[in-house]
């Protein structure tokens, strides 16, 4: 099932990548292609305004740029760039600008444009081939609305002579109208690009809560089953030990030893079932304040040579605990630290330290160790590498762990072996009898 979700969680995570490469591309693609029509906008307004102003200079009675705010500059020129008509910027002369005819320049606020009467010039943009058939009075009426009704005149003899058109326009509010809307496509964006992470994970989250209340709701179906099955495997677990023992008073000694046999086997049966429903359970037992030393030192008396026991700093540490769970819990500790451990090599270590709000109990040993990849599953119930093993003693002792308000853990040590740990809550003044 793990590993059906590993899969499952891979291959969502593999789409979320796909999908935020795409949206990145897709945002800068359209981002540029925004610009560029922008950038194609602001040159066809200067290039109606050009056209307006030249249709003005031939027709109207009295010519007065003046009246344009937007525009810089206009100039007239011959075959040989010679001035005709000249205001604002235009240069004296097109062979001042050392350019050529049809060149447009976009800078900063202003929009400059060379090109020869009669050419119009190619500009991008995705609905300006309509406009382009618009006549040229539509379009300069719309430009110049209050100038609509201007007697016209005869257009100036020179006019003739003109073959180039210089014209500088500030076009400022439009640039600043392009960059705030780029500005706001930007935003919006990368709020999508932070939206779309947000959302994955909210949806992986919700995907693991459901996983997590089925396997739940299994574990509840499972414990019922379970605890079932243990309290009906005692009672026969029982009558076997007492016919064990009748066996061998009644038997030869030439048959203890197989009685001795079964009478293990059945023990270690009843201890699997004890352990069963110890994980089972869902109450924090019933705590008691436990003298931290005085536990050790029934330990030192308990396991003799066989357990190291280290000296604790605080001789009135005091643990608020269920006496039944904390017993379990070291002991089944004790009992792994010393399997650990080749040939009785060396004997487990027990020690105590004192936190904030807990203490931490420690059993350390010198064997070999756990491989890396069991370390995420060695608190998991009924996983075990041992030829014997239930798989039940280090999930009990999580599951006591947390029902008595602590935690549970494992470290490798630098020498070798393991450090197994287990916390518990501090009993303050008014938690001590």
């Amino acid at each position: 099932m793990q590993y059906r979700m590993g899969n499952s969680l891979s291959f969502r995570r593999t789409i979320f990548v796909l999908i935020m490469i795409a949206v990145a591309s897709i945002g800068v693609l359209f981002v540029f292609h925004t610009a560029n029509n922008h950038r194609a906008r602001i040159e066809y307004r200067a290039f109606q305004i050009m056209t307006g102003i030249v249709e003005r200079y031939g027709t109207e009675e009295s010519f007065t740029p003046e009246l344009w705010s937007s525009l810089i500059g206009f100039g007239l020129y011959n075959n040989f760039g010679l001035t005709l008509y000249r205001f604002g910027s235009a240069p004296a002369s097109i062979l001042e600008r050392n350019a050529e005819p049809g060149v447009l320049n976009l800078s900063e606020h202003t929009v400059t444009m060379i090109r020869k009467l009669g050419f119009v010039p190619s500009i991008n943009g995705p609905s300006l081939k309509f406009r382009r058939k618009q006549s040229l009075n539509e379009r300069t009426n719309r430009i110049f609305p209050h100038e609509q009704g201007i007697k016209k005149r005869t257009p100036p003899a020179h006019i003739r002579f003109a073959s180039t058109v210089f014209i500088e326009v500030n076009v400022a509010q439009l640039i600043r109208q392009s960059y705030i809307e780029i500005g706001v496509l930007i935003a919006v964006f990368f709020s999508l690009l932070v939206a779309v992470p947000l959302l994955f994970r909210y949806s992986e989250r919700i995907i693991q809560y459901r996983d997590r209340e089925q396997r739940n709701l299994n574990l509840v179906q499972l414990g019922e089953a379970a605890r079932t099955l243990a309290h009906e495997i005692k009672n026969p677990l029982g009558v076997i030990k007492v016919q064990c023992a009748t066996l061998q008073r009644v038997l030869p000694e030439a048959f203890h030893k197989n009685i001795f046999v079964i009478g293990e086997e059945t023990q270690r049966l009843v201890t699997m079932t004890d352990r069963l429903r110890g994980f089972l359970q869902n109450n924090s037992g019933n705590p008691q304040s436990i003298s931290v030393p005085a536990l050790f030192e029934q330990y030192g008396i308990r396991y003799g040579d066989a357990l190291r026991i280290k000296p604790i700093e605080n001789s009135s540490l005091v643990v608020l605990v269920d006496p039944d769970f904390l017993v379990q819990m070291l002991d089944n500790l004790i009992v792994n630290a010393k399997e650990a451990v080749l040939n009785g090599s060396s004997v487990p270590e027990l020690f105590c330290t004192e936190g904030n709000e807990t203490a931490s109990f420690s059993i350390l040993d010198c064997g070999t160790g756990v491989l890396p990849e069991d370390k995420n599953h060695i608190f998991d119930l009924f996983f075990t590498k041992k030829i014997q093993g239930s798989g039940i003693g280090l999930a009990l002792v999580k599951r006591l762990a947390e029902l008595s308000g602590g935690s549970t853990g494992y470290r490798s040590r630098k020498e070798g072996g393991s450090i197994f740990w287990i916390t518990v809550p501090l009993a303050h003044k008014g938690d001590i009898s």
